[in-house]
C-alpha cells in the first residue's frame, strides 16, 4: 500500500467469519459495507452530519461501485484508503482502495456523494471552509 500523504489515515477492520459467504471468502456485499464505513469516517472528519440528530448539512450516496480484484478470506483484517478525487459545486467524488493483510490490492470503489440539507431537503454549496477540509483529503 502507498504512504498515505492527507489528513485522514487508513481505516483497519477485521474480517467478521459472518461476511463468508459459501465459496469461503468474504461476500462482495461485504466490501459495500468496508467502504460505507470508510465513508462515514471521511464525511465525519470533514464536518458533515453523520447522523439525524446532526443539525449541519450532511450527505446522500448518489453512486456507489466497486472493482474487485483478489478474494478476501477469514480470519483477517482489511485497510481502506480513503480519499477526495474531485470537488463539484455540489457534490463530493471519492476513492477507497482495500488492501489485504499483505498489502494487496483487492478491490477499488468510487463513490459520489452530494451535501445535503435534510432539514430543508435540498441539496448544499460547498462552502470555503468545507471545501478547505476536503482539499486536505485530496490525493
Amino acid at each position: 500500500m502507498s504512504e498515505n500523504s492527507h489528513a485522514l489515515s487508513p481505516l483497519k477492520l477485521r474480517i467478521d467469519w459472518s461476511e463468508v459467504d459459501s465459496f469461503n471468502h468474504v461476500n462482495n456485499v461485504a466490501f459495500f459495507k468496508y467502504i460505507q464505513a470508510a465513508r462515514i469516517r471521511l464525511c465525519g472528519y470533514a464536518g458533515l452530519a453523520t447522523s439525524s440528530k446532526d443539525r449541519q448539512p450532511g450527505f446522500m450516496v448518489v453512486s456507489a461501485k466497486c472493482d474487485f480484484s483478489l478474494p478476501l478470506t477469514f480470519p483477517g483484517s482489511i485497510t481502506i484508503d480513503t480519499q477526495v478525487v474531485k470537488i463539484g459545486s455540489t457534490s463530493v467524488g471519492i476513492k477507497h482502495r482495500l488492501y489485504d493483510e499483505s498489502d494487496n490490492l483487492v478491490a477499488v470503489g468510487d463513490d459520489v456523494i452530494v451535501i445535503y440539507d435534510f432539514d430543508q431537503m435540498v441539496k448544499v454549496t460547498i462552502d470555503q471552509k468545507l471545501k478547505s477540509t476536503l482539499m486536505k483529503l485530496k490525493e
